[in-house]
């Protein structure tokens, strides 16, 4: 058996050796996946998805898990509602999380509250991450502009979703997106495609069976209102 691009099981019967093209097929396609790969440059999904992770809550009586996103060395955000009323203690950031393996385990030392209002708090980390941090937005929401939403939503909560969406309507705090998400994407970025790069404009609230509500996260800076919410704890 062998695992297919698409997740599911692909039955190879009882060779594999018969059912290999004969070796001038063989040369051809790899030409020809070598010149597609050559025009056609894989997406560095990856390397985006490192800096985002599925937050997971252990308890004695819970297990859940959310989305969050590195935006400073030592902090990442998410939903508000994903750490009510559960311990950030019990939180595990698992940036890069894909079918039991990560690229880096983050614990909060605490939670604060963003500037930007609504369903967002910030975790603090006491250690910076190796990851690059995901950039906060500065230029305004477009109505119509098409955004990606990244999250590990049911049911494919063992490896990073990415959702094109069309931004149908915002206001001064909520973006309204056209497409549908599941849970476990909650806390997961909104992010802008630009030319060095992408960078979230909102955070991942609720959704229903057609579209789903982000809050804005406004541009503030984060890794000094961690310092000082760490220096405060340690005092």
């Amino acid at each position: 058996m062998g695992e297919t691009a698409w997740g599911g099981v692909a039955d190879l019967g009882p060779s594999e050796e018969n059912i290999r093209p004969p070796r001038y097929v063989r040369c051809l396609g790899g030409a020809l996946f070598l010149l597609l790969t050559v025009a056609f440059p894989p997406a560095r999904a990856d390397q985006l998805d490192l800096s985002i992770g599925r937050l997971n809550h252990a308890g004695y009586d819970l297990r859940q898990h959310c989305t969050a996103t590195l935006v400073a060395p030592r902090v990442a955000v998410t939903a508000l509602h994903c750490l009510v009323p559960r311990d950030v203690a019990n939180m595990h950031l698992l940036l890069g999380y894909d079918r039991g393996d990560w690229n880096e385990h983050l614990q909060p030392v605490t939670a604060i509250a963003a500037t930007s209002p609504g369903d967002i708090v910030l975790l603090c980390f006491d250690a910076p991450s190796t990851a690059e941090p995901v950039p906060i937005a500065v230029r305004p929401v477009d109505r119509g502009e098409t955004v990606l939403v990244v999250g590990y939503g049911t049911p494919r909560v063992q490896v990073a979703n990415h959702t094109a969406c069309r931004v149908a309507d915002f206001d001064e705090h909520v973006l309204r997106l056209s497409c549908p998400l599941t849970s476990g994407a909650s806390g997961g970025p909104v992010l802008r495609k630009t030319e060095t790069g992408p960078e979230i404009i909102g955070v991942v609230s609720a959704s229903n069976s057609t579209a789903s509500i982000a809050f804005r996260f406004l541009r503030e800076d984060v890794a000094a209102a961690c310092n000082r919410a760490l220096h405060r704890k340690t005092r």
